[in-house]
């Protein structure tokens, strides 16, 4: 049984960068929220990618929401160039651009049905015609829309069985409630507690708490709450620090 001393948590909440993954299979699990960074074939930068870009993310349920910007686009050549897919099943081709152009933002739906609930997820945009050719082309600002990512400390008692995370948008009412179990001894990976939350709408302030529970299903009460607000377009970052109380005998 879990003592009634306390422990502190962080409790982070952040845009966190997506990672590049050239393999479905990855040692770690690659929370896509947002990746700022240009990659393709492209003049000014990244040149390392130039038949296709991958990105993976952690299984998520429902439909997802990407938005993207493509560069160079052009179709002088003729014929539909980039395409999107998820999890190697093709979704759109990317809409064309002028000749070394940024499109504007870009949105697509990664339908419910194609995307994994519980296992790792691949966001791929192909340059179809790389190769044979050796076209200059990019893509950047991928993201999530509505995602931040929740991290905390473990706590260490061997009755521990996981951890709750509790959502609303007033401050101690809560309209959702989460069993993450213990993300930190599935993922393996020792790098603390991590959970990807979606869904969030752009410009409403949501309230975050946590909760740990044992074996025995007793559960602690509410720690610190802690807020997020995502600015409309725009992947916020916001860092700060909650107190879940150990369960008492």
């Amino acid at each position: 049984m879990l003592s009634a001393n306390y422990i502190r948590l962080r409790f982070l909440l952040v845009a966190v960068l997506l990672q590049l993954s050239g393999s479905p299979l990855n040692a770690q699990n690659i929370e896509l929220c947002v990746d700022r960074e240009a990659y393709g074939k492209y003049f000014f930068g990244d040149t390392t990618h130039a038949d296709k870009v991958i990105y993976s993310f952690q299984g998520l349920p429902g439909d997802i929401d990407i938005e993207y910007e493509i560069w160079d686009n052009d179709y002088i050549s003729g014929g539909e160039k980039i395409e999107i897919l998820i999890n190697q099943t093709s979704i759109v081709f990317a809409p064309a651009t002028g000749n070394r152009e940024w499109s504007d933002i870009q949105r697509v739906t990664l339908p419910d049905n194609l995307v994994n609930d519980d296992s790792p997820n691949l966001l791929i945009f192909d340059h179809v015609k790389n190769p044979p050719e050796s076209w200059e082309w990019a893509v950047r600002n991928v993201d999530i829309i509505g995602c931040v990512k929740l991290a905390w400390d473990s706590n260490t008692e061997p009755d521990l069985a996981g951890y709750k995370i509790y959502r609303g948008t007033a401050s101690r009412n809560y309209s959702y409630v989460l069993d993450v179990g213990n993300p930190e001894l599935r993922n393996g990976n020792g790098n603390g507690n991590e959970w990807i939350v979606i869904g969030l709408v752009e410009e409403v302030e949501y309230f975050f708490a946590a909760t740990a529970y044992d074996f025995s299903d007793n559960e602690s009460d509410y720690s610190d709450e802690i807020t997020f607000k995502k600015p409309k377009h725009v992947n916020a970052a916001k860092k700060g620090r909650i107190r879940v109380d150990r369960m008492g005998e």
